[in-house]
């Protein structure tokens, strides 16, 4: 990414990030701490803000029967007086600090503060944990947003109503805790939950708010499953009302663009004559994919179409070209388009770039596959490339709206022309959509390929037609991001020729 867009992303990202924490702090909870063999456990994380001198704390542990909660002041292995008592000892604990005195900070800045939980075997304190920084003092781990929609509600069948809303999340580098921030303006909401299930599908509640505010924000300690779902893009949040009781404005939680630099491209044509080891099917289908992968993230996005009928499923195997292997990673549909988001693990990442995973699309006539492409390194691939910038001025065929919301992308088109890849970011409140459209500067046109975006992020892979190509090169395709304020557009970016 060129510096000038890293500064923009960065920029902006800080001026419309909720008022997080200025400091982060964890902890972890247990007998040893404490001095006892007690077998429960806790876990706790601690937000700071220095400029007020507001801390906020959550706790989650399993004693039972617990009678008192405190913070205490003392370095680890010394016990020290109560400095902050918690309104309730109950598992989950969420209290707010708001008159820190200056020993109190610099106490806490110099790790000699802990959290002790008192039972009736233990009066003075059975579990215990000393906060300590955490590993970063922002926000450690990755970003996810998403926009919450009445056209995503019912399954993807979409209700009758105007409002919208968008969210933000930080998952912790080591997936201990998750914190999501959200905004809306539902009408009589009566609840707000994150369900578990894959877009266009209901699930049940995994995450619930304890209120349904219109600007809201909470701490949620992870499991496995529900870390394994969030990377899948299987958690989606949904905002109840008195008029929609099963959901009015639901948004999918997918990874952020800020959080997503592939470092490394592959690239795969599937077709028939891959298929069944190498001997083929004789299917005519035939598909082509790009996919990315983040080192640092160890996460993998993949984008694809194929022309196969009746796709039953999809995968990735693990198996050498000519080879057959067993599944690794299933897709979530069979269906083209397709777009998904894995966090691979060492063994499979090793055989990725060994050139030894494929993609293998199934059908009913097919069992076993009807087309396969294995994955190969892209390198040194001379994608051409473009700068767009939105504004309000650019909207409405040239005439302009009433905005300050601006965005910044990046279009990038492959050496054979048949994929465009589409990076950026834009602060449009209420966002509703985001397209590219085809028409001149200073005309409206019809909108050809929809951007998948969130929270102010947008990233997307086109596969693009030869008519469309064509526009693009002649500079009559424009980026336009759609609000609820401004139905017909409120920023739009003439894409350069």
């Amino acid at each position: 990414m060129n510096v000038r867009l890293q500064l923009f992303l960065i920029a902006a990202l800080l001026a419309l990030v909720p008022p997080l924490s200025a400091a982060i702090f964890t902890f972890n909870l247990d007998g040893q701490q404490a001095g006892t063999n007690s077998e429960a456990t806790g876990i706790g994380f601690v937000g700071f803000n220095e400029e007020d001198n507001h801390l906020e704390i959550v706790v989650e542990h399993t004693l039972e029967n617990a009678i008192a909660a405190h913070i205490h002041r003392a370095r680890a292995g010394q016990n020290g007086g109560v400095v902050f008592p918690f309104d309730s000892p109950a598992s989950p604990i969420r209290a707010t600090w708001d008159s820190m005195s200056a020993a109190d900070i610099e106490a806490l800045l110099a790790g000699e503060l802990y959290v002790n939980i008192h039972s009736s075997a233990h009066a003075g304190g059975e579990i215990r944990g000393q906060i300590v920084p955490s590993l970063s003092d922002s926000l450690p781990g990755y970003t996810f947003t998403f926009m919450i929609q009445a056209s995503q509600a019912n399954r993807g069948e979409g209700v009758e109503s105007d409002a919208s809303g968008s969210g933000f999340g930080v998952l912790a580098a080591g997936g201990e805790w998750f914190f999501l921030w959200v905004t809306h303006d539902v009408e009589n909401a009566t609840a707000m939950h994150v369900h578990q299930a894959p877009p266009g599908e209901n699930g049940g509640v995994v995450l619930p708010f304890p209120n349904a505010d219109q600007e809201s924000d909470e701490f949620f300690f992870m499991n496995g499953e529900l870390i394994d779902a969030l990377w899948a893009g299987n958690l989606y949040f949904n905002i109840h009302s008195e008029a929609y009781a099963g959901g009015e404005i639901r948004g999918q939680i997918v990874q952020s663009v800020f959080d997503f630099e592939p470092e490394v491209t592959f690239s795969f044509a599937a077709d028939g004559s891959q298929a069944n080891a190498g001997a083929g099917t004789g299917s005519e289908a035939i598909g082509k994919f790009l996919t990315l992968l983040n080192l640092e993230r160890n996460t993998v996005k993949i984008f694809g179409e194929h022309s196969v009928e009746n796709a039953t499923v999809a995968h990735i195997h693990r198996g050498a070209r000519g080879v057959n292997g067993g599944v690794v990673f299933p897709f979530r549909s069979g269906a083209s388009p397709i777009k998904e988001s894995w966090r691979i693990d060492s063994e499979n990442l090793i055989a990725l770039e060994a050139g030894e995973l494929y993609v293998n699309i199934h059908s009913g006539a097919h069992a076993g596959g009807e087309i396969r492409g294995q994955i190969v390194d892209v390198e040194d691939l001379d994608w051409a490339s473009v700068e767009v910038g939105l504004d309000g001025s650019q909207a409405n065929a040239g005439a302009g709206v009433e905005t300050d919301a601006m965005g910044f992308f990046e279009v990038h088109l492959s050496p054979d022309g048949s994929m465009v890849g589409v990076r950026g970011f834009h602060d449009v409140d209420f966002t509703t959509a985001a397209h590219i459209h085809r028409g001149a500067p200073n005309e409206n046109g019809p909108p050809i390929f929809t951007l998948e975006s969130g929270f102010g992020s947008v990233f997307d892979v086109w596969f693009i037609g030869e008519e469309d190509l064509a526009d693009l090169v002649a500079g009559n395709l424009y980026i336009q991001v759609h609000s609820r304020t401004f139905a017909g557009g409120e920023i739009r970016g003439q894409i350069p020729a």
